[in-house]
């Protein structure tokens, strides 16, 4: 195993290792709800699955850690995986179920399911990344040219550089909240976009990267100001979760019923209940073991299951970041910036829902929620920004000898 880890971030892997950990133990605390007390299987099944996403998930890693390198991005390779994706993304609203209103899921076998807009999170800064620093010095315009060839080389650039990322990018963003109905994937999707897009260093990106910053300004400002207007373009259940979230004592027995319970479930002192003494789990709180599990581990253990969330979330954050800010290859840099947003958004999406300081979007904590999409594709981020970090330790040990 040291020669996969060689040259690798170990506070990543101890970190990922921790909620990895953590997951398995609150996940099988939380099955054990109603009908899973009477025979204990759900609780049986639901911890070997999270084993089993678990093992998975580290087999990914090591694999991306091995192969992954910024030289592979290539056009053609990115496409067909984006086509895959968004074809599937599709096929969710075309051909399946929908679950807790959003329509994001390929239902396999029994209780298996499948997520690509997970990976879709993945896909964003990897296609960034490619166009902006592969693309964009591979067209260069030459001072020398005459007007019209100058002018016809930039209409070019521009398109290839600019509007073909955009557009990929706003167009999965697009399937994902208006098609699939997932409004927390589609932000968490766009925030990477946004970050990845401000993070490129190519002079060519600085006028649009100071645009597009007065335009985000000016858009929170009017979306503030008008946003009984702006919540009547959701569905009706999504424009409940901002009623609850404004209101979470609204209507305590009906539609703000579940964040009321949340808020319960975080009011158990600094100690907590102890393990598997959860009382909000049975039948109080839905998505117990995935949108609601910090909820549970507060409850269960306190400050001290808070603090196994946010240290390991926060080590792996500041590692990328920290990283970001130092490799030299700008897709490298693009990638760990984009990496360490999908982590922040995550974190920051689940916590902020489950306690109502943000609106509930449904979204899980990363290798801690029961689920297999997002275990395997935060496995997967992992893999890839540890292979970038190796190569990173490399020239460094190359340039010191």
């Amino acid at each position: 195993m040291s020669r996969f880890n060689k040259h690798c971030d170990r506070w990543i892997d101890i970190s990922i290792t921790i909620l990895s950990v953590l997951g398995i133990v609150m996940v099988t605390s939380a099955s054990v709800n109603q009908s899973g007390a009477k025979n204990g299987l759900g609780a049986v099944g639901d911890m070997l699955k999270q084993i089993l996403f678990f093992v998975s998930g580290l087999v990914l890693t090591i694999g991306f850690r091995n192969i992954f390198k910024t030289n592979l991005l290539k056009k053609r390779f990115l496409f067909v995986v984006y086509g895959l994706i968004l074809g599937a993304m599709v096929a969710c609203r075309l051909f399946f179920e929908d679950i807790n209103g959003a329509y994001g899921w390929i239902h396999l076998f029994g209780s298996f399911t499948l997520q690509p807009s997970e990976f879709a999170k993945i896909l964003v800064m990897l296609i960034l990344a490619y166009y902006m620093v592969d693309v964009v010095y591979a067209i260069q315009v030459s001072p020398n040219l005459s007007f019209e060839r100058k002018t016809e080389m930039l209409k070019r650039k521009k398109m290839k550089c600019l509007y073909e990322p955009i557009l990929a990018c706003l167009v999965i963003i697009f399937v994902c909240i208006f098609v699939q109905k997932d409004f927390g994937t589609g932000a968490i999707l766009l925030g990477i976009s946004l970050v990845c897009f401000f993070t490129a260093t190519n002079q060519f990106y600085k006028p649009y990267q100071k645009r597009l910053f007065t335009l985000i300004c000016i858009g929170g400002v009017v979306v503030i100001l008008a946003f009984p207007l702006v919540l009547k373009m959701f569905d009706g259940y999504q424009q409940g979760r901002f009623a609850s979230w404004l209101n979470p004592l609204i209507d305590p027995t009906n539609t703000s019923f579940h964040q009321a319970n949340g808020l319960i479930a975080f009011s158990n002192g600094l100690i907590g209940r102890g393990l598997g003494n959860s009382t909000q789990k049975f039948g109080y709180i839905p998505e117990a073991t995935s949108d609601y599990i910090s909820a549970i581990i507060f409850e269960e253990l306190g400050l001290l299951g808070l603090l196994l969330i946010i240290v390991p979330f926060t080590v792996i954050i500041w590692r990328m970041f920290y990283y970001a800010y130092r490799v030299k290859d700008v897709k490298a840099k693009i990638i760990l910036s984009g990496i360490g947003t999908y982590f922040f958004l995550h974190l920051f999406l689940n916590l902020g829902g489950v306690t109502c300081l943000i609106p509930l979007t449904g979204i899980p904590l990363l290798c801690v929620s029961a689920g297999g999409s997002s275990t395997w594709a935060a496995f997967i981020a992992i893999g890839i920004a540890q292979a970038l970090i190796k190569q990173y330790h490399k020239e460094i040990t190359t340039q010191t000898h």
